[in-house]
């Protein structure tokens, strides 16, 4: 079904980039490289979209990566409320 769409970065910038705003909360993507039905490449060209972006990729990891690497995770949300706090939001 995620592979039935487009997601060609490119195609999908020139379509929507004017018609959405930038966010501007510090946001974090986590992505299992061995995700087989999301691929990694579907997280490349999100800082169109994300002033504060931080992509981290986890080799060995599937699409379950919040219970293949737990306390990945964890650090991952501590930092990004991290950087929410710093930020002011």
């Amino acid at each position: 079904w995620y592979r039935a769409n487009s997601l060609d970065y490119t195609e999908t910038q020139a379509l929507m980039s004017d018609l959405l705003p930038k966010v501007k909360v510090p946001t974090s993507v986590m992505w299992g490289l061995d995700d087989s039905a999301v691929l990694p490449s579907n997280a490349e060209g999100l800082d169109i979209y994300v002033e504060d972006l931080e992509v981290e990729t986890f080799a060995g990891v599937d699409h379950w990566i919040e219970h293949r690497i737990p306390e990945e995770v964890a650090r991952v949300i501590r930092e990004l409320d991290a950087r929410a706090e710093a930020s002011n939001l």
